[in-house]
């Protein structure tokens, strides 16, 4: 039996993103895995999951979060934990040396900035743009680099990147969080800037349901809502155009060649965006506050048929067991 231990949050600021592709990779393991959970925090969907599957979660009292090495550090060694994974922009290789880790103890981590210094046996960073280089001076030299996008980790689509789409209906999602509420600010503006075009609307954060829902009553046949949807597939279906925040939503788009208009709803999210504007793989519109600038950019580039001057890569659901392969040969050697 392995024991792995997972740490991660989910809220309205960071979002569903560390948690969600945390949960797609404990799928890819066997009976013979025992996967435990350290959250700090969990979005209300999570929470219902959680309590749904009968994970083991565990959350540290309010007070030991300010000493949270000693509470995990204790944690690992009462679970017999083999294999410690975490997806956090708060962690580095400080948090990690705090832990003071017996040489047997395997340490995975997920990351998209290549800002900081990682001391681990394992760096995931499925970002299309990045390259080993990136990681120079930032990782131990035993470190293994799984970099670029064949390690992204999204469930299996259930729509075909072939499948019919409809010019007339868009994708509107900003990510599980969404405290600003940027999706009803941004449907109004697209439903009277487009009168002809319909919208598949994906809400993450409940607030923010009762006032898409009126939204809705004055625009009744245009607009389909998705209340926190386990998976996004259902709404993407049929769409041409996606507009939204980035996260793990960008890869389940793309895997279906779904032409992206991107916002930023935080600063870590520009470079990256930016890097993949540069590449062509999805537009970058700019940060979601600047609603008249955006909507200016969106309308100018439908005159100029953005779509053809994509090139958005191959994106598979093969990451997660990429990823799975990789750590059962870092324990088994």
């Amino acid at each position: 039996m392995i024991n792995i231990l997972i740490r991660a949050d989910s809220n309205t600021t960071l979002g569903d993103g560390h948690v969600s592709r945390c949960i797609t990779l404990v799928k890819a393991f066997n009976a013979d895995v025992q996967i435990h959970w350290l959250c700090h925090t969990l979005s209300s969907r999570h929470r219902h999951l959680f309590k749904d599957k009968q994970y083991s979660l565990f959350e540290p009292p309010t007070p030991v979060r300010i000493d949270e090495s000693s509470f995990c550090r204790k944690l690992i060694k009462k679970l017999h934990i083999n294999v410690l994974i975490y997806d956090s922009y708060s962690l580095d290789a400080k948090w990690r040396n705090e832990l003071n880790l017996p040489t047997q103890i395997k340490v995975v981590c997920y990351d998209d900035l290549a800002n900081r210094a990682h001391d681990v046996d394992i760096l995931i960073d499925a970002s299309p743009t990045r390259c080993e280089h990136d990681y120079k001076n930032l990782i131990q030299p035993h470190t293994k680099m799984l970099i670029g996008h064949k390690y992204v980790s999204i469930q299996e689509m259930k729509i075909a990147a072939s499948e019919q789409k409809k010019a007339d209906l868009w994708h509107i999602f900003f990510g599980a969080g969404d405290p600003k509420n940027f999706t009803a600010s941004y449907l109004l503006l697209l439903l009277t800037t487009f009168p002809t075009i319909r919208f598949n609307v994906v809400i993450g954060n409940l607030d923010n349901v009762p006032n898409i829902k009126n939204i809705q009553q004055h625009y009744p046949n245009r607009i389909n809502i998705f209340i926190t949807p386990n998976s996004i597939d259902q709404s993407l279906a049929g769409c041409s155009i996606a507009i939204g925040a980035p996260g793990i939503a960008t890869w389940e788009r793309l895997s279906i060649k779904l032409p992206c208009l991107l916002l930023s709803t935080h600063k870590n999210q520009i470079e990256i965006l930016k890097q993949l504007d540069q590449k062509k793989i999805i537009i970058y519109l700019g940060q979601a506050s600047r609603f008249e600038d955006n909507l200016v950019k969106i309308e100018k580039l439908l005159k100029h048929d953005f779509q053809n001057r994509l090139r958005i890569p191959e994106i598979d659901a093969l990451g997660t067991q990429r990823i799975r392969n990789a750590i059962m040969e870092l324990h088994y050697g």
